[in-house]
């Protein structure tokens, strides 16, 4: 079962290639059968401003609001410290720089 995860994982980035060129064929195609059947070829170009604009703005507001709340929960640790304590990556890669460097 885990192994199924990672082959789907790897996978990912080659779906939605494939997913994104589907979706440019589909709206080509659409668009041609509009304006051989007659359309003005402003209005599909509106149409797509449109929902473009209307994407771009779900997505900001979806990545923004992400966003902030991985601000706010950094935000809420304390940001000083007492004199000499140190974080905890800081501590893990003191250890990790110690572990590394030959004992003279």
């Amino acid at each position: 079962m885990r192994d199924i995860r990672q082959v789907v994982q790897g996978l990912k980035p080659a779906l939605m290639m494939v997913m994104v060129q589907i979706s440019f064929a589909s709206v080509n195609v659409l668009y041609k059968l509009a304006i051989n059947d007659g359309m003005n070829v402003k209005v599909p170009i509106a149409y797509r401003l449109m929902f473009a604009a209307a994407t771009t703005i779900l997505l900001a507001l979806f990545f923004e609001r992400f966003t902030n709340r991985h601000r706010n929960k950094q935000a809420a640790k304390p940001l000083h410290r007492k004199k000499g304590q140190q974080s905890e990556s800081t501590q893990s890669l003191l250890k990790q720089n110690n572990r590394k460097q030959p004992s003279v």
